[in-house]
């Protein structure tokens, strides 16, 4: 199972990675995915491990839910999790 989802993960990287420089128009978007990825790549080599790429994730989700975590009380009640939600719905619609 873990094989599995490190499969999944590295294809959804390589996919968004691919997808995100095929759709990046200008030389800002180009700048904000170097800075991306430099940061992602700990050891800099030029490459990311899964490792790197699970790490970033977490940090990503963990910064998310601590935004929701309105009470920081460690947890996400019902109505966290429904606001957050709106939120991102909100912030998408102003793209």
């Amino acid at each position: 199972m873990k094989n599995v989802l490190k499969l999944a993960s590295a294809a959804a990287l390589t996919l968004s990675f691919a997808g995100t420089t095929a759709l990046a128009k200008d030389h800002k978007d180009h700048k904000d995915i170097d800075a991306k990825f430099k940061k992602m790549d700990t050891n800099n080599d030029g490459k990311l491990s899964m490792d790197e790429f699970e790490e970033a994730k977490e940090e990503k989700y963990e910064a998310k839910f601590k935004k929701m975590d309105t009470n920081g009380d460690g947890f996400l009640t019902l109505e966290e999790k429904k606001a957050g939600w709106e939120e991102k719905k909100d912030k998408k619609k102003k793209m």
